[in-house]
């Protein structure tokens, strides 16, 4: 058996080792693009990330080999909300097709997190939001879109035989020119817009305060009857619409409303890991960090993202769905290259918005489940 050491990270030095990580496990993997390590820093960052500004907790390891070579890495973290409920997170997760090294990383997050009372472990997470770098992915056949989690097979395994189970699942699905029911889509709007009250427009980014406080206005309310919400406000928002801006293409985000009310929205941005895998980077400075953003603008994207989708409840059900979606279609129609669009995030919790998928003629495209361990 071969002798592996767990080094907690604590220098600039022990943060190049724990990049190495991916750059060994990927190496042969054809549909791999590199993370940018500027995002996984950011989301680690105790002191800028909003997650843990209220007593939050991070720690950082790697495993070396017997030659001191990286071969596994993973961060387990929490703040006060969480570890009221005694929960913790596991997550950036890298490790070689071995239990040994597996079990290093992932015995010592938990025991970590259950020092300081964690009782139950989710993973492989990120500390925020959960459209990014969120679960275990079960089959890698696809490239990964941005910000998603993309392993190996075996990684399921390898946490499985650590005690972990799955909690739910995470369906993306993907739609196209070829499935995407264009004809009924149609005709279902044309009803709904004949009402006379129901009226919709894309984002202005000019009347930036108007589009935040009715996003804010849909999402609180949509999501409100979900285990896992936690309502926006306006600084959060206001934080994610200044990085929306620099990534998102004119008329990739609707809005609708019934009697002026904000009622649903649609947001779609291009899948920026397109340009990303042609910088061959995985890193960004001052130089390449003003060529992607010449690309981001200037790039003609074959692959879209849909970030986040929302009907208030009261107003679903009457086709609001239809219009949102031919509002986007029509942009969709202008794109030369475009091949397709991801709709990630439906968990098998929400039955309603899989049978939304299914009817406008999405189907089913990767699968991440997020795993959950209880401590003795």
């Amino acid at each position: 058996m071969e002798n592996f050491s767990i080094k907690k990270i604590n220098n600039k030095f022990d943060w190049k080792l724990f990049h190495k990580v991916p750059k060994l496990i990927y190496k042969e993997d054809k549909n791999y693009i590199s993370v940018l390590e500027n995002d996984i820093e950011k989301s680690l960052d105790t002191i800028k990330n909003i997650f843990f500004k209220e007593d939050g907790f991070c720690k950082i390891y790697i495993v070396l080999n017997s030659q001191n070579l990286p071969v596994g890495r993973i961060a387990c973290f929490t703040n006060r909300e969480l570890l009221a409920n005694k929960n913790g997170y596991i997550g950036f997760f890298e490790s070689i097709n071995n239990q040994q090294v597996a079990n290093l990383l992932i015995h010592k997050a938990c025991e970590d997190l259950k020092e300081i009372g964690c009782q139950t472990i989710l993973a492989s997470v990120n500390p925020g939001a959960r459209d990014s770098f969120w679960g275990i992915l079960q089959e890698n056949n696809h490239k990964p879109s941005y910000s998603e989690n993309y392993n190996p097979p075996f990684y399921k395994e390898l946490f499985f035989k650590a005690g972990f189970l799955v909690d739910f699942e995470q369906q993306t699905y993907t739609i196209n020119e070829y499935t995407y029911q264009k004809k009924r889509i149609d005709l279902i709007s044309e009803r709904v817009l004949k009402r006379g009250d129901i009226t919709w427009s894309y984002i202005d980014f000019k009347q930036k305060k108007k589009y935040i406080e009715e996003f804010i206005t849909i999402y609180n309310q949509a999501w409100a009857g979900f285990d896992f919400f936690k309502p926006v406000n306006y600084i959060q928002i206001e934080k994610s619409f200044k990085e929306l801006k620099m990534i998102a293409m004119d008329n990739l985000i609707c809005f609708v409303y019934v009697k002026d009310e904000p009622a649903g929205y649609f947001v779609c941005v291009p899948d920026i890991n397109e340009v990303i895998q042609k910088m061959n980077t995985s890193r960004l400075n001052w130089w390449n960090s003003l060529f992607l953003l010449y690309k981001l603008k200037t790039h003609s994207y074959q692959n879209l993202k849909a970030l986040v989708f929302g009907i208030i409840p009261k107003y679903q059900g009457i086709g609001l769905e239809a219009v949102l979606m031919k509002k986007i279609h029509l942009t969709l129609e202008s794109m030369p290259n475009y091949k397709q669009t991801e709709l990630a995030w439906i968990g098998d919790f929400n039955p309603k918005m899989q049978l939304l998928m299914e009817g406008i003629g999405a189907i089913k495209y990767k699968k991440h489940l997020t795993l959950k361990k209880i401590l003795n």
